[in-house]
């Protein structure tokens, strides 16, 4: 085959290259009309030599000599000569036997024989009945028969062709015998032309139904993706949302936080403010009760002179103490020692001295006075302490200048 197809190859080129291309179109197309000629002729000396073997008794199929026959018609190979085929394995052994241990397969092909009679006469046409898998196992069992037992089972099958008249079976009303096909080449032809443009149109049609499948199958997977990527654009959009909204409640949180940090620091702002002016308020109270003390002191006989230490004379029977330098030691002295109605006079050395009195009216207020006084004045506990003992040791000094 490869041989005649360069052949062929030669020849066109040189039909192209001597006539041109449209020659060479005219020899191909009439080499393969030529082609398909032979194929069809050959299809048909193939089909008749298959059924000459089968009226021989030998199946095309199983038969290694009939097998052997149809591939060297239609293929030009002789299997025996193909190793690891039963014809070159029978080959061997008969070449080894020197033709002594060879089987003739004479009964074996008998009883194939009977059986295609059987099926003509039946109507049947043997070629299609030995070509079913079925009929092929049960034909090979035949051929792998014992001698002995194919020709016991040969006789017996002569004794039914007898009997039945040239059959297995007796006839039947209706039975019209088989009759070999006639066969024409050209409308072979026709035929095998038709039954090639109908695989290439039921090749078409596949084709296209392929191309359908696998349009149908792209459009699914761009329509999958395309859901996909809405889908994560969808992913996207809604977790940018969540992001403005959590930054947007974050910044309302925020300002309110802000917002009740400026209230929060105005109120503490007020409330400065009014603590200060309290406490202006209540200096001013003190200054005033000051102001009131001095007032009366003016109705009070005030007896000073010159030396830092001349004694006063004390009216109304009040103890009389010495003055100091400071406001601080006043309300030290003044303290727990002035009750609701006593007059105090106090005498000053130096340049003069001033008698206050005044009326304590709750000590309480007194006390809270005197903490506004010295937070005023810039005093701490440890100076009070200080004047405490200097109040201590002035007060014993004058009363030992009184008792004396």
């Amino acid at each position: 085959a490869n041989e005649e197809f360069d052949k062929f190859m030669r020849k066109c080129i040189e039909i192209e290259e001597s006539e041109g291309k449209q020659a060479r179109a005219e020899y191909e197309k009439q080499y393969n009309i030529e082609k398909e000629k032979k194929e069809a002729q050959k299809a048909i000396d193939v089909e008749n030599l298959k059924r000459d073997l089968l009226d021989e008794g030998k199946d095309p199929n199983t038969d290694m000599e009939g097998e052997n026959e149809v591939w060297k018609f239609e293929h030009g190979v002789d299997l025996a000569k193909v190793a690891g085929t039963r014809q070159n394995e029978q080959m061997i052994r008969e070449f080894q036997s020197r033709g002594k241990d060879v089987q003739s397969f004479a009964s074996q092909r008998y009883i194939v024989k009977c059986q295609v009679a059987d099926l003509k006469a039946r109507g049947i046409d043997p070629l299609a009945h030995f070509s079913e898998p079925e009929v092929i196992d049960k034909t090979r069992a035949i051929y792998k028969m014992d001698d002995k037992v194919a020709a016991k089972v040969a006789k017996k099958y002569e004794e039914l062709m007898e009997e039945h008249g040239g059959r297995l079976t007796p006839a039947n009303e209706g039975d019209t015998p088989f009759t070999r096909p006639t066969h024409n080449a050209k409308s072979d032809i026709t035929s095998t032309s038709k039954t090639t443009s109908d695989r290439a149109k039921a090749k078409a049609e596949a084709k296209a139904k392929r191309a359908a499948e696998k349009e149908a199958q792209r459009k699914a997977k761009a329509d999958a993706k395309a859901q996909a990527k809405a889908d994560r654009a969808a992913a996207k959009e809604k977790r940018l949302l969540e992001k403005k909204n959590a930054k947007e409640a974050a910044a309302a949180a925020s300002a309110a936080e802000n917002k009740v940090m400026s209230e929060a620091k105005a109120k503490t702002k007020t409330d400065r403010a009014a603590s200060k002016g309290a406490k202006a308020s209540k200096f001013s109270q003190l200054s005033s009760s000051n102001a009131n003390a001095e007032s009366f002191a003016d109705d009070i006989d005030v007896i000073s002179g010159e030396a830092p230490d001349e004694e006063l004379a004390v009216q109304s029977s009040p103890k009389v103490y010495k003055s100091t330098s400071n406001g601080i030691d006043i309300l030290n002295t003044l303290k727990g020692k002035v009750s609701l109605g006593q007059a105090v006079v106090v005498a000053t050395g130096g340049v003069g001295a001033a008698v206050y009195g005044f009326t304590m009216r709750n000590e309480k207020s007194e006390e809270d006075r005197e903490k506004q006084f010295k937070s005023i004045m810039g005093y701490d506990d440890d100076d009070d302490d200080e004047n405490d003992d200097s109040d201590e040791d002035d007060d014993h000094e004058r009363d030992d200048r009184l008792s004396y």
